[in-house]
């Protein structure tokens, strides 16, 4: 598996079976993750795309504001891949 970083455009590869994986941040966009198998890993919801109306979606939430706001949550469709957010 290949770990990508946005912020200074370097690729580190990792072992599937390493039990924990530590990523230092350093400033600038997260670590993403390249491969799509990834996601799959994530829980299903019931939730409808706004794009194509499918009612299943994967969900994850990230802390985009400050520390004493809610986690936004994030959906991306299972059939067609469409992406959007939902602010608590």
């Amino acid at each position: 598996m290949q770990l990508y970083c946005r912020s200074c455009d370097k690729s580190f590869s990792i072992k599937l079976e390493s039990p924990i994986l530590t990523v230092e941040k350093t400033g600038g966009s997260p670590i993403k993750i390249k491969s799509k198998s990834d996601i799959r890993t994530l829980p299903i919801e019931k939730e409808k795309c706004p794009k194509c109306g499918n009612m299943e979606a994967y969900s994850w939430q990230r802390q985009t504001r400050s520390g004493d706001e809610p986690a936004t949550r994030f959906y991306r469709c299972v059939k067609c891949e469409h992406t959007w957010r939902e602010y608590s």
